[in-house]
């Protein structure tokens, strides 16, 4: 029977049979407890708990370090290069340990305790980025450190995400989960909006060295943050099971629900088609819109802007009466975004375009994750979300498909191209594929135990 929501009035409780009371009490503990119904909008009903407003703090603080130092990262390999396609190379850096340490990190978020993960690995980050500072303090950088710098932050952010997304489902109950990875949007994206910014003013006035000198202090704090919430995962899985093995299971379960293997290929849909197009925004800020670092910072901070509105929308509303035909919807207006903003040779249309990409992506992949979360059993959540987090370890080939297409036709050939091929495949899924389209995974979903 689905696990009821916190606020399900005491009435109908009483209503519902032995049974109906045993899954109230697994998910609220004693009904007299049980908070009074609250009206109007829920936008941010999730933050009521705390270990998850914690996890939330956090998450806010890195994704600001994180946007600092993806800009200056970019902006820098375009100083030195002068190319888009080692723009694109450096962009497939950083997301190729997603495909290739992606299987490990999952295992690893099953095995061991997930906050103690999710410190390990920001302290790791901590590390990488400060070397990147001094090497470009010392002025000794050149283009292979980078290169090679960038593949060691993708694989500490790609453990990172695996502990941190698998940690979630264990900070709120199932009511709140669409809310919570809403929420976690927001988070990101508020940091997505101002940071990029902020790093084009920086970049502007100060050295590289010194931005990865705060990026790598801002990782640092996350670490506070981290040792502040007291929820302790319990690992699962047998430790004697070889990774391998552990890896295959991780990947049959996914094969083995045909509902859950359907929402982790559509996850893969824009992320791996187009996504890359933010490989390809330095060159479209300097090259077609004849923009400075600043003038970058804010075409980036635009399409922050518009994934955070998508999320405080997706939030507000609640969880979608059709879900996978409301992200097929998104899907098609990302694509629509991307067109427009290959098109545009004007920077407040352009932002205007970006922002409108950024607002799609967001809501179509947080309605997919979700989903996604809906469907796994606790003691596999961090190997599926591995598996989902592959996605980003194929963005490499489309920022380096991305990138060949811009430097022998255009940027603006290439984003068109992209926006095309999302919208052809998510039309034709809306049409051809009526099953998945009208399917409710809640209803899919066995009740999960929240602490």
């Amino acid at each position: 029977m689905k696990k009821l929501p916190r606020w399900f009035p005491q009435r109908q409780r009483a209503s519902g049979g032995d049974e109906t009371s045993d899954v109230t009490q697994q998910a609220t503990g004693d009904a007299t407890e049980a908070p009074p119904p609250r009206r109007g909008l829920q936008t941010f009903r999730s933050l009521r708990h705390r270990d998850f407003r914690i996890l939330w703090i956090g998450l806010a603080i890195v994704s600001a370090g994180q946007w600092l130092e993806q800009a200056a990262i970019g902006w820098q390999v375009l100083a030195i290069s002068d190319s888009p396609f080692w723009v694109g190379v450096s962009y497939g850096s950083r997301a190729l340990p997603f495909l290739l340490v992606g299987p490990i990190a999952g295992i690893l978020a099953d095995r061991f305790e997930r906050r103690s993960l999710i410190a390990a690995s920001q302290l790791y980050l901590a590390l990488v980025i400060a070397l990147l500072a001094v090497l470009n303090l010392t002025g000794v950088i050149v283009l292979w450190q980078i290169l090679v710098l960038t593949l060691a932050l993708g694989a500490g952010w790609t453990l990172n995400n695996a502990a941190r997304y698998s940690f979630i489902p264990q900070l709120v109950p199932s009511e709140h989960l669409m809310n919570a990875v809403a929420l976690g949007s927001i988070g990101f994206n508020i940091s997505r909006t101002i940071g990029p910014f902020v790093a084009g003013v920086l970049l502007a006035v100060l050295d590289f060295g010194v931005v990865f000198a705060i990026a790598a202090g801002i990782y640092a704090i996350v670490l506070v943050t981290t040792f502040m919430i007291r929820t302790r995962s319990r690992p699962g899985g047998s430790s004697e099971e070889s990774y391998w093995t552990s890896a295959k299971e991780g990947i049959r379960y996914v094969r083995g629900n045909r509902p859950l293997y359907a929402l982790v290929m559509f996850g893969f849909l824009p992320v791996t088609i187009g996504m890359p197009y933010l490989a390809l925004m330095p060159v479209f800020a300097r090259d077609v819109l004849g923009q400075t670092e600043v003038g970058f910072g804010i075409l980036l901070g635009a399409s922050g802007t518009g994934a955070l509105i998508g999320s405080l929308i997706l939030a507000s509303m609640g969880n979608p009466r059709r879900p996978v035909a409301a992200m097929l919807i998104f899907g098609l207006g990302f694509g629509a975004g991307l067109i427009g903003f290959g098109l545009s040779h004007s920077f407040p249309l352009s932002l205007a375009m970006v922002a409108l990409t950024g607002g799609m992506f967001m809501m179509y992949i947080t309605v997919n994750n979700t989903m996604i979360q809906m469907l796994v059993d606790d003691d596999m959540r961090g190997r599926v979300m591995s598996v989902v987090m592959m996605q980003f370890g194929l963005t490499p080939l489309g920022a380096m498909v991305a990138a060949g297409v811009a430097e022998i036709l255009s940027p603006g050939a290439a984003v068109v191209g992209m926006g095309a091929i999302v919208m052809i495949i998510g039309a034709v899924a809306f049409v051809a594929m009526p099953k998945f389209r009208d399917m409710d995974p809640s209803s899919l979903a066995r009740p999960k135990r929240f602490p």
